[in-house]
């Protein structure tokens, strides 16, 4: 059994909404495995989801009259395998508190309909509903699976789409037969989405390639795919992972900086198209003496 845990601040408008109509998808698309609960940063404990919030979700066919304000604590943090925020504001309170693996912002952020009139209320349940459905599409429903060699023919479209310097299918097909190679495909109903593709040589593991179709990226793709190479590596006994990406590209940088990378030198001139240096980056994965 999964646990989500839905975070705003008051827990009386925004996360009493995703919790009522999560529960309400999971059941509609027969989701057994998934439990769901919320909570503020900022709440009360005890206090009536807000009047225009239980209309909002029952709109949408939820009901969520019977809830009751919690405030987050470190137990249900604990306890969740998935915490799901309101805003990158609400992330940010609880990233000393929670693997970076685990918070996730429901699409692009809800912005807080406390005190206003009921359309804002449903404009701001439509936003969580659409959200929803994407935690459940790609976080329960996305696979992440060993490359092979069925998988080639979407890489290199995907790679011509993502890349200034795409890979070819030789390039991939070489890879089927490399022992050091480390390549994992995100597939979505059947499709390739992403991939990434690391090498690991002597307990020390290097990136070289990581992509998402353009419609898919800030979705979570990016994150699973990299959680699951960090897993597969502690696995493996690895000690540091290892990474080069544009000194350019600000958004990649946050994104590995997340996940624990810190900077570790400069290349220069390592790009083409267009010219330009890279930042090394790594990651340690065991505690060095």
């Amino acid at each position: 059994m999964k646990h989500v845990l839905f975070v705003c601040t008051g827990n009386t408008c925004r996360s009493p909404m995703a919790e009522g109509l999560f529960r309400l998808y999971c059941r509609r698309f027969r989701f057994s495995n998934i439990s769901c609960s919320s909570a503020g940063t900022a709440a009360f404990t005890g206090e009536d989801a807000s009047a225009n919030a239980i209309l909002a979700a029952k709109y949408y066919g939820a009901d969520i009259s019977n809830h009751r304000s919690s405030s987050v604590n470190v137990h249900m943090l604990d306890n969740a395998d998935l915490i799901v925020c309101m805003t990158s504001g609400h992330l940010r309170a609880l990233q000393p508190y929670v693997p970076q693996e685990k918070l996730r912002v429901l699409g692009d952020g809800i912005p807080d309909p406390y005190g206003g009139t009921l359309k804002e209320y449903l404009r701001a349940a439509s936003k969580i509903a659409t959200g929803l459905l994407d935690i459940l599409n790609l976080d329960f429903a996305l696979e992440i699976k060993p490359f092979e060699k069925e998988h080639i023919a979407e890489l290199t479209r995907l790679e011509r789409i993502s890349s200034s310097m795409p890979w070819s299918e030789q390039a991939f097909l070489t890879e089927l037969t490399n022992d050091k190679a480390r390549f994992y495909v995100a597939q979505y109903a059947g499709s390739v989405i992403g991939y990434i593709g690391a090498y690991n040589i002597m307990s020390e593991v290097f990136i070289s390639n990581i992509s998402v179709l353009p419609s898919f990226r800030r979705r979570g793709v990016a994150s699973r795919l990299m959680r699951h190479l960090i897993d597969v590596s502690k696995a493996e006994g690895a000690e540091t992972i290892t990474l080069e990406v544009r000194v350019s590209n600000q958004a990649a940088i946050e994104f590995y900086k997340g996940f624990g990378f810190v900077d570790a030198g400069i290349r220069r001139g390592f790009y083409e198209n267009p010219k330009e240096d890279a930042l090394l980056m790594t990651k340690e994965l065991t505690e060095r003496q």
